[in-house]
């Protein structure tokens, strides 16, 4: 009968994983899923392509873990922002202020985002689920300000947080093509119109 494996391997083996997905990260934002390898990402980290497989078996499994994770990253984001009194649109400006501080970031979902329009993509659903999923969040961040009066009452929230959502994607694209671009006075101007 083998031996339970010692705690100090799980942890190691943990930070592997961390450290195979952080690096899955990077490539993928810069080649896209279907322009990168397994290759390239067990380089990234230093191990074969074999010490990769260990970890994950296939590349659909690879870019499963890393969406999973950007999500718990950004929901420890979203849970500090709760803990304190949700407060939109500011939190909104913080997320977007954060996120620019990661370039690899902006371009992982630009170039995901666009490559997942196929429906045949590994990660279409999930972008199609977390494009809904913002679109309610914006709404109802849109309905509490015109319950407060910062917003006008014909404005239609929906449409409201799907306009954002665009505008936000667009300048985003802008700021990977040119870092001079102001991701978020557009965004602000865009909401002051609302009132």
């Amino acid at each position: 009968m083998p031996s339970p494996r010692r705690k100090g391997n799980q942890a190691q083996t943990a930070e592997v994983r961390v450290e195979i997905l952080k690096a899955a990260f990077s490539v993928f934002a810069h080649g896209g899923f279907n322009g990168s390898s397994l290759k390239q990402v067990a380089t990234a980290v230093g191990i074969s392509d074999a010490g990769l497989l260990h970890h994950f078996n296939s590349k659909v499994a690879l870019l499963n873990a890393v969406l999973e994770y950007r999500d718990s990253v950004s929901n420890e984001v979203a849970l500090k922002a709760q803990s304190r009194g949700l407060n939109f649109p500011d939190d909104w400006y913080e997320v977007i202020a954060n996120t620019a501080k990661n370039p690899d970031v902006i371009s992982f979902f630009a170039v995901m985002s666009a490559e997942s329009t196929n429906v045949d993509h590994p990660a279409h659903e999930y972008f199609a689920s977390r494009y809904l999923r913002v679109t309610q969040v914006l709404a109802e961040g849109f309905e509490s300000m015109k319950a407060r009066g910062l917003v006008r009452a014909e404005v239609d929230c929906l449409q409201a947080a799907k306009a954002l959502i665009a505008l936000s994607d667009g300048m985003q694209v802008q700021w990977l093509l040119n870092k001079n671009v102001e991701l978020l006075q557009g965004q602000k101007e865009f909401i002051a119109l609302l009132a």
